[in-house]
């Protein structure tokens, strides 16, 4: 949790509001008549169920269905209402069976009535309250019969928050959960993305539901962010229960009205995005939003005569395309810098960052020592160097344990310091959330680190090993426009675990880190086929789960990673540093006192 007393917490407030902009509502007793029933009000129960865990969107363990002396049950179709035929023992309990969310049979028994609250859903005052917070919120009233999962999971795709209720069909939750479960299933085959699901329902005992819906999606990565609250958190996921506050019936303590409901679900959301970058990344795509409509008054029809005119002068015309994603990726940049982004990160919102997340008063502790919050505070105000009363010996042992203290151990330290080294080096992974696109495998070009593969023999190719990485270095202008075979050069990255300067995801989840040395003798040619005459360039082929190039030779290399531009251009200056570097004979004694240190 942030801390909710701190200005810290707050900034991430106003960066979450800022930044939704929809909200989807699913609740088959929706209504914009602001009426309710009170002659014969609805009333809230309970319903448990009780499921194997495993991983989100995984298969549902079997459970076999109550039958009667024929051997029928009843079912409940993923497109169609309840079929509610005697299947229960005796009044007042009915069973709702149903399948869960891999096809197998879930059972889900129905208590004696609980607290009389109201299911009614007032729609208006709910798209009242949030267009007050400037938020377009979309109501879907699913009728009996509908094919509501399908739907509701394509409406919640471009939903920043979605927002469910408990039954959506009388007294069944199967709906609700198998809803979920398809937005999280295709948000794991989307790569994931942060995602906020409120189920508003009248029901009592938040937590006990929560419970259930986490033994319905079999997952251990769900978990209470509290004993007791009906909140599920895990990576990039933020499921949670409140209760309606009934409409005129009787409410409970902490349940909400359709008018209280935005503010707390602004606040879920920055719950989810708590955090420096991420607060970045939302003002980032909020302004992006913001000035979408300039960008495309920008790039109006009337310069459609230039850019045509444009590709017919090129030699080359494909390149034609690279030019207009660049004439648009620089308007990108040139807005958000109009915008001031990066003062989202400046030196206050580090200080906030550090006085919401002190685990002791008198600073962060690593081993029997801590680093004190002055010393935090003068080297992010005046840097590395900052004189903060101690030796040099001293503050370079402190330093080195900086990250230690800052995450709380060691491991989480370096884990976190090689995620953000893996992004700021690479533009796109092949085992990780920042994976190639769907049907646009990656182009081998400069910036390209594959992995040699072993033969059916079990043999690597060009005696390489399979602790062996290839940075290609060919040009991009190389890359393409290849007529045949062509040869391209790569080099040699050396694995290493304390001095590196590239850091690459494998298909195992571990982390390789890797050290460019630009030696000219750490050079390989291996040579490659384009695709065909029209695609004039070379690609791999995906194989078991992976991308793998072929060379000329039968040689298979798996893809890992794309360096972005400017890290490329690093490389290659490095080899080109080696090759300029000239062989003098000097003075000895001169030599050394050029690299002489106090």
């Amino acid at each position: 949790m942030i801390d909710s007393a701190g200005s810290f917490a707050e900034r991430c407030k106003d960066a979450a509001e800022q930044f939704l902009q929809t909200v989807v509502v699913i609740d088959n007793e929706a209504g914009f008549d602001g009426g309710f029933e009170s002659a014969n009000p609805k009333v809230a129960q309970r319903a448990r169920i009780g499921l194997a865990p495993a991983d989100i969107g995984g298969s549902v363990a079997s459970v076999e269905p109550p039958t009667d002396k024929q051997g029928r049950f009843s079912t409940t179709s993923a497109t169609g209402p309840v079929d509610r035929q005697a299947v229960t023992s005796k009044p007042p309990q009915e069973a709702v069976f149903s399948n869960g969310p891999s096809g197998a049979p879930t059972v889900a028994p129905i208590d004696p009535p609980d607290v009389p609250v109201s299911h009614r859903l007032d729609a208006k005052a709910l798209t009242d309250a949030f267009g007050d917070r400037s938020v377009l919120c979309t109501v879907y009233k699913p009728e009996p019969g509908e094919r509501m999962v399908e739907r509701a999971a394509k409406i919640a795709s471009h939903a920043d928050i979605v927002v469910v209720d408990w039954y959506l069909e009388p007294g069944s939750s199967v709906m609700a959960k198998e809803i979920i479960s398809d937005i999280l299933q295709k948000d794991a085959e989307r790569n994931g993305r942060p995602r906020l699901i409120a189920v508003y329902t009248a029901q009592s005992d938040m937590a006990r539901l929560a419970g259930e819906l986490r033994d319905y999606l079999e997952t251990r990565e769900l978990r209470f962010d509290n004993p007791g609250d009906g909140i599920l958190s895990a990576p990039g996921v933020r499921i949670v229960f409140l209760q309606k506050a009934g409409g005129g019936m009787l409410a409970s303590p902490g349940s909400l009205n359709e008018a209280e409901l935005p503010t707390r679900l602004i606040g879920e959301f920055a719950e989810l995005s708590a955090g420096i970058l991420s607060m970045v990344a939302l003002r980032s795509i909020a302004a992006l939003r913001e000035g979408s409509h300039h960008i495309l008054s920008t790039f109006h029809p009337g310069l459609d005569a230039a850019f045509v005119l444009h590709r017919c002068l090129l030699p080359h015309p494909e390149d034609a395309e690279s030019f207009a994603v660049g004439l648009i990726a620089a308007e990108l940049g040139a807005l958000l810098g109009a915008n001031d982004i990066g003062r989202h990160a400046d030196l206050e919102v580090m200080k906030k960052w550090v006085a919401a997340h002190l685990p002791r008063p008198e600073g962060f502790p690593f081993g029997t020592e801590v680093v004190s919050t002055e010393n935090v505070r003068a080297w992010l105000e005046l840097g590395s160097e900052a004189d903060v009363g101690l030796s040099k010996k001293a503050v370079k042992k402190i330093q080195s344990h900086l990250g230690e203290a800052l995450y709380g151990n060691a491991e989480a330290a370096r884990n976190g310091c090689l995620e953000l080294a893996r992004i700021s080096c690479l533009k796109r992974e092949a085992h990780s959330r920042r994976s190639a696109a769907p049907g646009r495998p990656p182009m081998l070009s400069l910036g390209t680190i594959v992995r040699p593969l072993q033969n059916g023999r079990g043999e690597y190719p060009r005696g390489l090993g399979p602790d062996t990485f290839l940075l290609c270095i060919q040009p991009a202008c190389d890359s393409v426009r290849i007529r045949g075979e062509r040869p391209y050069p790569f080099q040699r990255l050396k694995r290493a675990d304390d001095c590196f300067n590239v850091v690459v995801r494998l298909r195992d989840q571990t982390n390789a880190t890797l050290q460019v040395s630009g030696f000219p003798h750490l050079t390989e040619m291996v040579t490659f086929r384009s695709v065909s005459a029209q695609e004039d360039f070379v690609l791999p082929r995906e194989a078991d789960g992976r991308f793998v190039f072929t060379d000329v030779e039968g040689n298979q290399f798996e893809w890992l990673a794309d360096l972005n531009d400017f890290t490329a251009q690093w490389a290659m200056a490095q080899i080109g540093a080696r090759v300029n570097t000239p062989g003098l004979d000097r003075f000895e004694w001169l030599r050394l006192k050029g690299k002489a240190t106090d």
